[in-house]
C-alpha cells in the first residue's frame, strides 16, 4: 500500500511519539514506584527511629529509678518524670505515624499500656518500699527482697521486647522498601538512559528514511518541473514568434484589404456610373427604335406617294420636297445616332454602322430629291426609280429597325448585367469589409498573444530561476536551471 508524504510523516511521529510515551510512561511508573518506596524509608526511618527512643527513654526512666532507689532522694527523680513525658509524646507520635500500620499501631498500644502498668505498679511499689526504708518503716532485707519480687524487670523486658520485635519488622521493610527503591532507581535508570536514547535513534532513523523518501519525491518533482519549465520556455518562445508572424501577417493582410476595399469601392462606382450609361443608351436605343419606326412609315408613305407619281406628275413638287425634309431629318437623326454609337463604346459599334448606313441613306434621298427637281420633266421615269429606291429604302429600314431592335436588346442586357454586377461587388465589398474587421480583430488578438506570450515567458523565467533555488536547497550545490 503506498502511502502519502503527509501520511507517511504522521505515521513515523506516531510511531516516534508512542515510543517516547512508552519510555515516559516506564520512567514515570519508576520513578513513582522510587518515590514511594523513598516515602517508606522515610516513615520506616521515623518509625525505627521513635521505636530506639522509646527505648532509650526506658533506660533513661529505668537510671532515674535506680538513682531514687539508691539515693533515696527525690532530686533523683526528675530525669525520670522527665523521661516519662518523652516517653508519651513519642508514643502519641508514633502513634500518628502508625496510622496504616495496624499490628504496629496495636503494639505501641500494648507497649504503652505495659509502661503505664510498670510505673503504676511496680514502680510506684518500690519507690513507696524506699520511701519506707528511708523513714526505717522496713529493713533493707525487706527493701530488696520486695524489690526481687516484683514484676518491674518482667515487665521492663517485655516492653524491651515488643520495641526489638517491632524494630526487627520496621528494618526487615525498611530493607525491603530500599531493595524496592534501588530497583526503581536502576529500573529509571536504565529506562532513561536505554529508552530515550534508543527513541532517539529510532526517531532519527525515522527521520532520516522519510527525509531519503522526501528527497528522491523532490528530485523527481524538481526534475519534472525543470522539464516542464524547459517546454513551458519553448513553448511561450515559439508562442511569440508565431504572434509575432500572426501580427505581421494580419498588418500585412489588413492594408491589403484596405487596398482592396478601395478598389471595390472604385468599381462600384464605374460600375454604377456603366448601368446609368446602359440605361441612356437604352433610351437613346429605344428612341432610335421609334425613330426608325416612323422612317419605315415615312418610306410606306414615299412608296405610295411615288405610286401616287405615276398618276399625278402635279404632285411631283410637294413629293419631291417632302422627300427632301424626310431626308433631312433622316440625315439628324443618323448623326445623332452615330454620336450616341460613339458614346457607347464598344457596344455602340453596330449601331454606328446602322446609323452611318441611315446616314448615307439619307443623303442619297436628298440627292435623289435634287434629282427630282433637276429632272421634273422625267418625272415619271424618275417615279418608277423612285418608287423602287423606296421600296429599297423601306427594306433598309427593315434592317435598321431589326438591328437597332437587337442594339436595344443588347444595351438592357448590358443594363441588367450591370445592375447584377452592382450588386454583386456591393456584397463583395460588405464582405471585404467584413474580412478586414476580422483582420482588425485578429491583429488585437495577435498583440494580446504576444503581451500574453511576454508574461509567459517572464513567468516561466521566475518559475525556471524558483525550480533552480529549489534545486540548489535540495542537492546543496549552485545549479542552476539553463535558460
Amino acid at each position: 500500500m503506498k502511502l502519502s508524504l503527509k501520511y507517511k510523516i504522521f505515521l513515523a511521529s506516531g510511531i516516534w511519539a508512542l515510543l517516547c510515551l512508552a519510555v515516559s510512561l516506564i520512567v514515570a511508573f519508576n520513578l513513582k514506584s522510587t518515590e514511594a518506596a523513598q516515602t517508606q524509608v522515610g516513615n520506616d526511618t521515623k518509625v525505627i527511629q521513635g521505636f530506639s527512643n522509646l527505648l532509650t527513654i526506658m533506660v533513661d526512666m529505668e537510671t532515674g529509678i535506680r538513682g531514687y532507689l539508691l539515693s533515696g532522694e527525690d532530686v533523683y527523680l526528675e530525669p525520670f518524670n522527665a523521661a516519662e513525658g518523652k516517653f508519651e509524646q513519642q508514643g502519641r507520635d508514633l502513634d500518628a505515624m502508625l496510622l496504616n500500620e495496624p499490628i504496629l499501631q496495636e503494639r505501641l498500644k500494648k507497649i504503652r499500656e505495659l509502661k503505664a502498668e510498670w510505673i503504676e505498679g511496680p514502680v510506684v511499689e518500690t519507690m513507696l518500699n524506699r520511701k519506707k526504708l528511708t523513714r526505717a518503716l522496713i529493713t533493707q532485707e525487706q527493701f530488696v527482697q520486695g524489690f526481687k519480687s516484683s514484676k518491674s524487670m518482667s515487665i521492663a523486658n517485655q516492653i524491651r521486647s515488643l520495641v526489638d520485635q517491632s524494630l526487627l519488622e520496621l528494618n526487615q521493610s525498611l530493607e525491603k522498601s530500599l531493595s524496592i527503591q534501588s530497583r526503581s532507581s536502576r529500573a529509571t535508570f536504565y529506562s532513561a538512559s536505554g529508552g530515550l536514547p534508543l527513541g532517539v535513534i529510532i526517531g532519527f532513523g525515522l527521520l532520516t528514511f522519510i527525509m531519503i523518501q522526501v528527497d528522491r519525491q523532490i528530485r523527481v518533482v524538481v526534475k519534472s518541473l525543470e522539464n516542464s519549465c524547459q517546454k513551458v520556455f519553448g513553448t511561450s518562445q515559439t508562442l511569440m514568434s508565431s504572434g509575432s508572424e500572426l501580427s505581421e501577417n494580419s498588418k500585412t493582410i489588413t492594408s491589403r484589404l484596405v487596398a482592396t476595399a478601395e478598389s471595390v469601392r472604385n468599381l462600384i462606382g464605374m460600375t454604377s456610373q456603366n448601368t446609368e450609361h446602359a440605361k441612356v443608351a437604352l433610351q437613346f436605343t429605344q428612341e432610335s427604335t421609334r425613330t426608325a419606326q416612323r422612317g419605315g412609315q415615312e418610306i410606306s408613305d414615299l412608296t405610295h406617294a411615288m405610286g401616287e407619281i405615276r398618276n399625278s406628275a402635279s404632285k411631283i413638287n410637294e413629293i419631291s420636297q417632302l422627300i427632301d425634309d424626310i431626308a433631312f431629318q433622316t440625315n439628324l437623326l443618323a448623326l445623332n445616332a452615330a454620336v450616341e454609337a460613339a458614346r457607347a463604346g464598344e457596344h455602340g459599334k453596330g449601331f454606328a454602322v446602322v446609323a452611318e448606313a441611315v446616314r448615307s441613306l439619307a443623303q442619297r434621298s436628298a440627292t435623289a430629291t435634287n434629282e427630282i427637281h433637276v429632272l421634273i420633266k422625267e418625272n415619271v421615269e424618275s417615279a418608277e426609280k423612285g418608287a423602287g429606291l423606296a421600296d429599297k429604302a423601306a427594306v433598309v429600314f427593315k434592317d435598321i429597325i431589326a438591328s437597332v431592335n437587337k442594339v436595344n436588346d443588347l444595351v438592357n442586357d448590358v443594363s441588367s448585367s450591370s445592375e447584377k454586377q452592382s450588386t454583386e461587388i456591393q456584397q463583395i465589398s460588405t464582405a471585404v469589409q467584413e474580412v478586414e474587421s476580422e483582420c482588425k480583430s485578429n491583429l488585437k488578438i495577435s498583440d494580446q498573444l504576444g503581451t500574453y506570450s511576454e508574461d509567459l515567458d517572464l513567468h516561466s523565467s521566475s518559475l525556471q530561476q524558483a525550480v533552480a533555488q529549489l534545486s540548489q536547497a535540495i542537492q546543496g550545490q549552485g545549479q542552476l536551471v539553463s535558460k
